[in-house]
């Protein structure tokens, strides 16, 4: 799982936010997917868990200080 962005406010690029989480089901993973994106299985074990990930991208929102 990647969630990444670039916000723009008041017209401005701010500080971009990129992150990998682990997939909930290893199993579910496509060798199809593999070859597109190139991730291995044994790297996308070594990635975060989906929380934390999630925790991060809401600091780094609330960081803006803007809704």
């Amino acid at each position: 799982v990647q969630l990444a962005c670039i916000p723009v406010l008041n017209g401005e690029i701010q500080s971009s936010f990129n992150e990998f989480a682990k997939p909930n089901d290893f199993s579910a993973i496509e060798q199809e997917a593999i070859a597109v994106h190139g991730i291995s299985i044994e790297r996308m074990q070594s990635f975060q868990d989906q929380r934390k990930m999630l925790d991060k991208f809401i600091t780094y929102v609330k960081s803006f200080n803007t809704k």
